[in-house]
């Protein structure tokens, strides 16, 4: 009798030492998981950063360069203001495949 109980017992305590283990585990890869996320968010920020700053500078230097040609800088920011006014209307329009849809599937392939 005392031999089925303490067969019990071992069974129970390695049943709670599963269960321990597989909560820990599930833990750990949430942890691995928000990690890789936010690293992949910075790294993108980062570029994202460096980009923006790229395009500020040649937007820049090419309104100079087109007020220069036109004989009046204000033209030249003008010309710039308005290929930026089309690309973001065009933007707007295509926001959805173009930014949506492809930022929603790289962050459920880092979750998966």
């Amino acid at each position: 009798m005392e031999n089925k109980e303490d067969m019990i017992e071992e069974l129970v305590n390695r049943a709670e030492a599963y269960a321990r283990s597989t909560h820990e585990l599930g833990r750990l890869k949430a942890l691995e998981k928000t990690t890789s996320l936010l690293t992949s968010f910075a790294s993108s920020l980062v570029v994202l950063v460096l980009i923006t700053m790229f395009v500020v500078i040649l937007s820049i230097s090419v309104a100079l360069f087109l007020g220069q040609q036109t004989g009046n800088n204000y033209l030249g920011f003008l010309y710039v203001a308005i290929f930026y006014l089309i690309v973001g209307i065009l933007f707007h329009l295509f926001r959805e495949s173009w930014v949506k849809k492809p930022m929603s599937e790289r962050i459920i392939k880092h979750i998966l």
